[in-house]
């Protein structure tokens, strides 16, 4: 595709996003896509659980294995109404834990706890 300068169109038009990282330490490829509601398919490492639930707001595979990313995105494929819930899901729950005033009120949380010594 070359350069691309925003990749929510291509990530919003896919039936399903594949994360098959073998480390994470947010996952921000995930949150946007679920922010978009389209279902993820993801490594279970890092801080990916914390975006991705598995069954809830997407499918968690075990890192490195081909076959269970293969099996959980045919799963979603075959089963439109798994992925449409799944997506829903990721949604709501990007669009109330992962917000710009949560991570506002973490950090003053933080900075508070440091200024008390």
């Amino acid at each position: 595709l070359g350069h691309v300068d925003s990749l929510a169109p291509l990530l919003a038009a896919s039936s399903v996003i594949v994360v098959p990282s073998l480390s994470e330490a947010f996952g921000l490829t995930a949150a946007e896509a679920l922010a978009l509601g389209v279902p993820v398919v993801a490594s279970a490492v890092g801080g990916l659980p914390d975006i991705v639930v598995d069954g809830q707001t997407g499918l968690l595979v075990p890192a490195s294995d081909a076959e269970a990313i293969a099996a959980a995105v045919s799963r979603l494929l075959d089963d439109a109404e798994l992925a449409r819930r799944l997506g829903a899901a990721g949604r709501e729950r990007v669009s109330t834990r992962f917000t710009v005033e949560r991570m506002v009120e973490g950090y003053l949380r933080v900075y508070e706890e440091l200024a008390k010594g």
